[in-house]
C-alpha cells in the first residue's frame, strides 16, 4: 500500500470517528454539575459563616468599649458616696445593650444584688476600695446564635488620695 493510500485512509478513518463520536451522556453531565453545585454551596457557607463571625465580634467590641466607658465613669468619681448617688440601681438601657452594675464590700462574706451599692465596710474601715463590676448584656435579631451574649469588666474602686 502507497503512503498515499495510508494517507487517505487515515483521514478517512478520522472522519468517521468524528461522525460517530457521541461526546458525554447526559448522565456524565448531571453528575459534573452536581459535584460544581456542591463546591458552590459550600463556599457560599464559608461566606455566611465568616459574615455572622464578624457582626458578632463587632458586638463584642462595642459592648467591651461600652463597658470601659462606663468603668471610667466610675473611675471618676471621688468617693463611694458619691456613686451612691449618681448610680441607678436598675439596669440601663444603650441601645440593644442593657448596662448594670454591682458594687461589692471585698471583705463582705456575700454578694449583693446587682445594682446595689454595699461598700459600707470598705468606707468605714480605711481600705476605701469597692469591686466594681460592669455587666453589658445584649439581645439581638430575637437571640439565637450570635444574637445575644454578655460582656463582664470588673476593677477596684478606691478613695482618692
Amino acid at each position: 500500500m502507497s503512503v498515499l493510500a495510508k494517507r487517505k485512509r487515515n483521514i478517512a478513518e478520522n472522519i468517521m470517528r468524528f461522525i460517530t463520536s457521541r461526546g458525554f451522556s447526559i448522565i456524565e453531565v448531571m453528575v459534573a454539575m452536581s459535584i460544581l453545585s456542591i463546591g458552590i454551596l459550600g463556599v457560599m457557607q464559608m461566606g455566611l459563616l465568616a459574615t455572622r463571625n464578624i457582626t458578632s465580634g463587632n458586638i463584642v467590641t462595642q459592648a467591651v468599649l461600652h463597658a470601659q466607658e462606663e468603668l471610667e465613669m466610675i473611675k471618676a468619681h471621688g468617693s463611694i458616696a458619691e456613686l451612691k448617688e449618681n448610680f441607678p440601681e436598675d439596669p440601663i438601657k444603650h441601645g440593644y445593650f442593657r448596662v448594670s452594675y454591682n458594687f461589692v464590700d471585698p471583705l463582705a462574706e456575700e454578694i449583693d444584688e446587682p445594682g446595689s451599692i454595699n461598700c459600707e465596710t470598705a468606707a468605714y474601715d480605711g481600705s476605701g476600695s469597692c469591686l466594681v463590676e460592669v455587666r453589658v448584656s445584649w439581645m439581638r435579631g430575637g437571640g439565637g446564635r450570635g444574637g445575644r451574649g454578655e460582656v463582664v469588666l470588673k476593677t477596684m474602686f478606691g478613695e482618692k488620695v
